[in-house]
């Protein structure tokens, strides 16, 4: 009898805790009176078995639904997709003071905080990100210009050697962009068939491909704990990477104190003058996204810092991670949109005759073109920025985080809102581009055939944490596109099918594995 009275209690208790359970979890899936109405999803995982491998378009049809700005459960945290420009610029430009910290989300788990794209806006932060700007800087762009056109030579000897027979053009690629990121950080530059270099790029693969998969991976199960170690995994074998040449960059500067200043932990170990010396109007072209009201920075001093630490503050152990964000930052985008822009060559031959014909026409064939040059180009400048909207290399920015109550169309957003800005949604509206999944230059060209950027284009994302490379990714697609275009005809390899746009899923797209021939030209 007292096992049965224990049992039927013990039932009723189960069915009361379930009870409550469920209901807790259902008022969960309710969009807080605070937030932009949107889909809740289900208890405990919210709408993450909704996402496919393409969150970016996922979310842009849920626009069809929900508008421009709505609410999504994430497992369990409430997140607000920002689609489309206007939403995007409200939020990060017009309200750029309160939307742009950092949440506490995977990559700032495995970085506690650390590096310039995941640092919360701070005093620290202004810092680094100055830091950043001061070593290329003191570096000087006549050895940066050598550098990408000593790599881009090798290339175009490489694919010369090939002589127009089929080739994935991605091994060349990796393999260029690869050696001039070693070279400006490290100088440091690797055969194609150097372990090393292998080992370096699988950990960079690994370590962004994994990002990605982080944002769908359901809470709690097995996959989750395995992206987080392969995340985990890439960082760590990257890290480890950067500190044994930071140690090796110390070992020759402590044989030789006179050591030119060849990259950028020479800058680094050079002294303690780089960033005092800093003209912030000549290394911050984007000046409007920072918020430079400290007088401290304004006179390019952080005088609070003690003066036993190098570069003015930044000391050794952020060293690695503010490296970190050049490697990576510096190595995957700018892959992916050199694979862009040769996929739409092959893809679109006669665009490819056209920036070839003003490349004779503007520059000659003997010619090395220059960054300079790039606005006597509007052609071959309006194709790579096609090249940057229909490729979309990151398609959702990092996600911010509101730092002070904020109104964007009316919701007052508390401090902590997660916020989602979609890039894709912006490049890919049917409302700001006709016909956006159609590759065409002449988007970006006015009726006097000069070049023009309308508001919606953003794929260095925008506000106060725009990508800081933005000018040196220009640099170094133009030069090595233009690089190829003038020595080489691309073609499909034979019967090659030649993929669309759709592109490889990641936080950073890239596109289908194709083939093709790059016939050298005749001068």
């Amino acid at each position: 009898m007292e096992f049965l009275v224990l049992t039927l209690f013990l039932v009723v208790m189960a069915v009361v805790l379930l009870s409550i359970a469920v209901s807790r979890g259902i008022r969960g899936c309710r969009t807080p009176p605070n937030l932009p109405p949107g889909p809740g999803g289900i208890p405990v995982l919210g709408y993450i078995p909704w996402l496919s491998a393409t969150p970016y378009r996922d979310f842009q049809e849920l626009r069809k639904l929900y508008g421009d700005f709505y609410s999504v459960r994430l497992g369990r945290r409430w997140h607000v997709v920002l689609n489309g420009s206007r939403v995007i610029r409200k939020a990060l430009v017009e309200n750029g003071s309160a939307c742009s910290g950092r949440p506490n989300w995977i990559l700032n788990r495995i970085l506690k905080g650390k590096a310039v794209a995941n640092e919360q806006p701070d005093s620290h932060w202004r810092m680094h990100r100055s830091f950043w700007y001061a070593l290329f800087r003191q570096l000087g762009h006549d050895r940066i210009d050598k550098i990408i056109k000593q790599e881009l030579g090798s290339m175009k000897d490489a694919l010369n050697r090939e002589n127009g027979s089929p080739i994935d053009p991605s091994d060349f690629v990796k393999l260029t962009f690869c050696n001039i990121i070693c070279m400006f950080c490290f100088g440091k530059r690797y055969a194609a068939e150097d372990p090393e270099f292998h080992r370096l790029q699988h950990n960079a693969d690994t370590y962004m491909q994994n990002l990605a998969k982080a944002s769908r991976s359901l809470p709690f199960c097995g996959q989750a704990k395995k992206v987080f170690q392969d995340i985990s995994a890439g960082y760590k074998g990257i890290i480890k990477f950067i500190k044994e040449r930071i140690e090796e960059h110390k070992s020759l500067r402590l044989r030789d104190r006179t050591r030119a200043c060849d990259d950028l932990l020479d800058v680094y170990f050079n002294g303690n003058e780089a960033i005092d010396e800093v003209d912030h109007i000549g290394i911050l072209p984007r000046m409007q996204d920072l918020n430079m009201n400290d007088s401290k920075l304004m006179n390019g001093k952080i005088a609070s810092e003690p003066r036993s630490k190098n570069m003015n503050g930044i000391d050794e152990a952020n060293l690695p991670n503010i490296v970190l964000d050049i490697f990576v930052g510096g190595l995957e985008t700018i892959n992916a949109a050199m694979m862009w822009s040769l996929l739409a060559m092959v893809k679109y031959p006669d665009v490819q005759q056209k920036i070839q014909k003003e490349l004779r026409d503007k520059i000659g064939p003997h010619q090395i073109p220059t960054f300079q040059q790039i606005n006597e180009l509007p052609y071959t400048k309006a194709a790579l920025l096609e090249v940057y909207r229909i490729g979309n290399v990151i398609p959702l920015a990092i996600p911010h985080r509101v730092t002070q109550p904020v109104v964007i169309d009316g919701y007052e957003l508390p401090t902590g809102t997660r916020l989602l800005p979609n890039i894709y949604s912006a490049h890919m509206d049917p409302e700001e581009w006709i016909n956006p999944e159609e590759f065409d230059p002449t988007r970006f060209l006015d009726e006097k055939g000069q070049v023009k950027i309308p508001q919606a284009f953003m794929p260095f994302s925008v506000g106060k944490r725009v990508c800081m490379g933005e000018n040196l990714a220009r640099k170094e697609l133009f030069l090595a596109f233009t690089t190829v275009l003038q020595n080489f005809s691309l073609l499909p390899a034979d019967d090659e099918k030649m993929p669309n746009f759709d592109g490889i899923p990641g936080t950073t797209r890239i596109p289908l594995p194709f083939k093709l021939r790059a016939i050298p030209l005749k001068t």
